[in-house]
């Protein structure tokens, strides 16, 4: 009557994806009152997704990382599915979980958090196992970022564009697709017509790092097509202390990836691509 499943992460949702269908031979009586489908985050406890669902149709969402999942009919929860690391991740989440285990206490920055609410580095600070910087350059979800993570002790927001050289820079932003806000405008106009440019001063990404009071041994960076250019900026000194790398390439052309491959190898890094990222990692 009521099928209930999770697909495994693939190239096409990196993250799993969940899916209920009731058939055409359930009762249309009985479930003339739906089963809902609702998609809970685990972060800040907001409703995702809901629908209703009933005989002879189905319902499904693509983006499972750090959710909850129920089954809910007359309100009563039928069935429930959370998303776990090891169980439901691909390389990416599980390997910097499996790190952050073998070192834990690492401080090190997220650039390019959204509202913290996904992300490789999220369930790592969630547990306390690492120390970090979260970096957010939209004003609003950094509101959400920063009410996201106001209870946790082993990390602190910054509202700030980070770019490879520094200085005052055009910011895209839009209101459609918000998760796209970028520096480049060839970006953001992948995803959305109707931007807005908003000047704002920005930090270099070796700057950031030369701040901090403690030794940054890990970077994340989901920058919307700004990856390869900040990984290429990083000076020999700071690279040379960096021990994990998980950057975005999905963004990123093949002349970019390369480069950038070629770039992180030469510096003694080994990687593997995981969905829509790649994982830096050193021996």
């Amino acid at each position: 009557m009521i099928k209930f499943k999770f697909t495994e992460p693939n190239e096409s949702t990196p993250f799993g994806s969940i899916k209920i269908e009731l058939d055409n031979e359930t009762d249309s009586f009985l479930f003339s009152i739906p089963v809902i489908l609702k998609i809970e985050s685990t972060v800040s406890g907001k409703t995702l997704w809901e629908n209703e669902v009933y005989p002879g149709c189905w319902s499904g969402f693509g983006s499972m990382c750090n959710t909850k999942s129920q089954l809910i009919w007359e309100n009563k929860i039928l069935d429930e599915f959370v998303w776990n690391t090891f169980s439901h991740g691909d390389f990416a989440h599980q390997y910097m979980m499996l790190w952050s285990l073998r070192n834990e206490g690492s401080f090190g920055i997220a650039i390019g958090t959204y509202d913290g609410e996904t992300g490789e580095w999220v369930e790592p600070i969630r547990k306390n196992l690492l120390n970090a910087l979260l970096v957010e350059g939209s004003e609003k979800k950094f509101e959400d970022l920063k009410q996201n993570y106001s209870g946790f002790s082993n990390c602190e927001t910054l509202q700030k564009i980070i770019t490879p050289k520094g200085g005052e820079i055009i910011f895209w932003e839009s209101d459609d697709f918000p998760y796209a806000n970028s520096c480049k405008e060839s970006h953001i106009k992948n995803f959305s017509g109707e931007i807005t440019p908003r000047k704002s001063d920005s930090l270099s990404l070796n700057e950031l790092i030369k701040k901090q009071e403690k030794e940054v041994k890990w970077i994340h960076l989901d920058v919307e097509g700004l990856d390869s250019e900040l990984i290429l900026s990083l000076e020999d000194e700071i690279i040379s202390s960096l021990d994990l790398i998980i950057f975005e390439s999905i963004n990123l052309n093949n002349q970019e990836l390369e480069k950038t491959k070629n770039f992180l190898i030469n510096k003694g890094f080994k990687m593997k691509e995981s969905g829509w990222n790649t994982v830096a990692f050193r021996n």
